[in-house]
């Protein structure tokens, strides 16, 4: 059986899906797979080159990869897919389908895999394959298909001849990651991915050893549903056999934890730290990860996981007032905040910090209380990146806004972003697009803290070359905006080599001053 893994672009691009890189590597076991990630900062295939990729590997069952954000876009894809290739089976998963798996079936999909799929993937695909032995012109569950799904929970599908779902049920979840194995990036179209030595960075290099969250903010997804809350790690002694295999086989000197939470677990986040030091491993290879900041530290906790080889931290701070940050549930101890940020400030680690701003209840008001509070702590970071919060399903914040399933509408998939978006590193058109109808001077307020606080983290760097660019950057993506507003078409055709040089250049810069 050949089995593809497909996921298409969004406009939240460089990083390849660690989701598709475990779901390949397990599958394996029971198919010859490939993996072609549509995501590349440098290589964006379209539809028509797709189906050619389709037709030379001629699978038998394509596996996409979808989330909230290529949705529209997946659909359309899945349509000619349909159209020219009917005999393919073609299951979906991915974080959308967490939250609404019938959406899945909606754009076209005959299968979902509802949340985690690690345990369902394989089952999954003997059942396809023995339904392959007697292949039809065209792909459907038949009811005897349908038998072998309905023993195998966490799906989703239609059987011929109905309308109605058949659920399975919720998946079985893994509860020892360390029975995961290490992704086999060959599977990947890695060339479209690294072009430069700093490409590999969260490309080849990243690991993910962390599942769940126990905690509960309005705008992330998580709190109604089980697999989020289910809180799991991977043993230290995993951690450290993953990075020799990175070591081994990539040559890395870098790793990035995609973990939510590296410290959560204070225990094993020591652990993993003795392990580094005593084996030597700090002394090769350094590492980034992310963290909250509401649980309490010290300063020889902090210095610990410096010694191990961290150089990059990146804090979930999100607000800095107490009333904002007890309406969105998150970090509700202000005193515990600021008394770790501090520590972590007096370490040589690099301190990333993260600010959202955009929520329901924002005004004139909050946006200037945020960006004064968040000013006051910069000298005690090293840069602070402010976010305009998309409410996505599966969030409290997704059922305040009146702009429902904004992610299936055409404006929304056709939009393609000006280069004005990409220096201010803008995910999504939140600020016009203005998902819970706040006035326009609170949207105003809203751009200009989000264009003042980059600014600020540049001149923080004292570098006069790199100030002397993004001052060319900032006169470049406001005539971008001017062109966008009257003409997208016009603005892409201008500012196409712009985009081009400045992902390539900027991007290696930014590598340098900060990472």
């Amino acid at each position: 059986m050949k089995f593809l893994l497909l996921r298409e672009h969004s406009e939240i691009k460089g990083n390849i899906s660690h989701g598709l890189g475990l779901i390949g590597t397990i599958a394996k076991e029971v198919a010859t797979v490939k993996i072609i990630d549509n995501n590349s900062f440098y290589k964006t295939y379209s539809i028509k080159q797709l189906i050619e990729k389709i037709r030379l590997f001629e699978p038998d069952v394509i596996g996409f990869h979808i989330h909230t954000y290529n949705v529209h876009i997946t659909r359309l894809l899945i349509t000619e897919v349909r159209l020219i290739f009917p005999h393919i089976c073609l299951i979906g998963g991915g974080l959308h389908a967490y939250y609404r798996p019938a959406e899945i079936l909606e754009i076209g999909i005959h299968i979902c895999a509802k949340e985690e799929a690690d345990l369902t993937i394989i089952p999954l695909l003997r059942a396809l394959q023995l339904a392959n032995e007697n292949p039809t012109d065209n792909f459907y569950v038949t009811p005897v298909l349908a038998d072998k799904l309905k023993l195998i929970s966490g799906l989703i599908f239609n059987q011929e001849g109905s309308k109605e779902y058949i659920d399975t049920g919720r998946p079985e979840f893994i509860k020892n990651l360390d029975e995961l194995p290490f992704i086999d990036h060959d599977l990947f179209n890695l060339e479209d991915f690294i072009l430069s030595p700093v490409d590999a960075n969260h490309v080849s290099n990243t690991l993910l050893t962390q599942r769940g969250c126990p905690f509960s903010c309005s705008f992330c997804q998580g709190p109604d549903n089980s697999a989020y809350m289910m809180v799991r790690e991977a043993s230290p002694e995993y951690k450290i056999r993953y990075i020799e295999y990175l070591i081994e086989k990539h040559g890395h000197d870098r790793v990035n934890f995609y973990d939510a939470n590296f410290t959560l677990n204070r225990k094993k986040a020591i652990a993993f730290c003795d392990l580094m030091i005593e084996s030597g491993l700090n002394t090769k290879i350094k590492f980034t990860c992310s963290t909250n900041v509401a649980g309490k530290i010290d300063q020889q906790f902090a210095a610990k996981i410096e010694e191990a080889g961290c150089v990059v931290l990146s804090l979930g701070v999100e607000r800095l007032d107490p009333e904002s940050l007890q309406k969105i549930g998150k970090n509700k101890k202000f005193h515990l905040v600021m008394d770790n940020i501090k520590i972590w400030s007096k370490t040589n680690i690099q301190v990333d910090v993260n600010a959202m701003i955009g929520f329901p209840f924002e005004t004139v008001e909050t946006i200037k209380k945020e960006e004064s509070s968040f000013a006051e702590i910069l000298d005690l970071v090293d840069s602070i990146m402010a976010y305009i919060v998309i409410p996505i399903p599966g969030t409290k914040i997704y059922e305040e806004t009146d702009k429902q399933r904004w992610y299936m509408q055409e404006p929304y998939a056709s939009w393609d972003p000006p280069f004005y978006h990409t220096v201010y590193n803008h995910e999504g058109d939140a600020w016009k697009r203005n998902y819970f109808n706040l006035d326009k001077k609170t949207m105003r307020a809203i751009l200009s803290m989000k264009e003042r606080m980059y600014g600020r983290i540049i001149q923080k760097v004292n570098s006069p070359l790199l100030s002397f660019l993004f001052l060319l950057l900032q006169i470049l993506a406001k005539i971008s905006l001017a062109i966008f507003t009257v003409s997208p078409r016009l603005e892409k055709i201008l500012f196409f080599p712009v985009r081009a040089v400045y992902t390539f250049l900027w991007k290696n810069m930014a590598e340098k001053y900060y990472n």
